[in-house]
Formats: C-alpha cells, sequence, structure tokens
C-alpha cells in the first residue's frame, strides 16, 4: 500500500476531529509503570529455608558469647501447648 500526502491529511483530520492532536512518535509521552516482583512458591520455600539458616547463625552466635537469654514463660506455653495438640490426636 502506498502512502501519500492525502493520506497523511486524512489521518490528521481524523485526530483534530476528534480534538487530539497527532503526536509525532518523537513526543510519545511514556506513562510510568510500575514495576512488580511475584515469587513463586519455590522462591517462597527457598527464601524461608535461607531466612531460618540465618537466624540460626545468630542464635548459635549469642549462646556462643553467653548473651542468649530463654524466656521460661514462651517455652512453658509452647510445652503445653504441643502436649495438648497430643491429647487431641
Amino acid at each position: 500500500m502506498r502512502i501519500d500526502r492525502s493520506h497523511m491529511d486524512n489521518a490528521v483530520e481524523a485526530y483534530r476531529a476528534q480534538g487530539k492532536e497527532p503526536q509525532t512518535p518523537n513526543r510519545k509521552k511514556k506513562t510510568p509503570t510500575e514495576d512488580q516482583v511475584i515469587l513463586s512458591r519455590e522462591a517462597k520455600e527457598l527464601q524461608a529455608a535461607t531466612d531460618g539458616k540465618g537466624r540460626i547463625a545468630r542464635v548459635k552466635s549469642l549462646i556462643e558469647k553467653g548473651q542468649y537469654r530463654v524466656d521460661s514463660k514462651l517455652v512453658a506455653e509452647k510445652m503445653i501447648q504441643r502436649a495438648l495438640e497430643k491429647e487431641r490426636m
């Protein structure tokens, strides 16, 4: 298909009829897009495992320094919770 000046004039008129000016490719405005990161189930599992290893290393370091403190109330609550769960089975 051959495009000559009359075809371009018709296109310009169509834009003007809609109240819009045609934009040249050089002046085309880009709309900003928002980047997203979506992790797969496997990636989330790997991340959880990696975070757990970091936590283990921190606790181990605190134990070696003699700075690790155990909350006896939390330990007792967890023991009771697990005992009740076993009873239900």
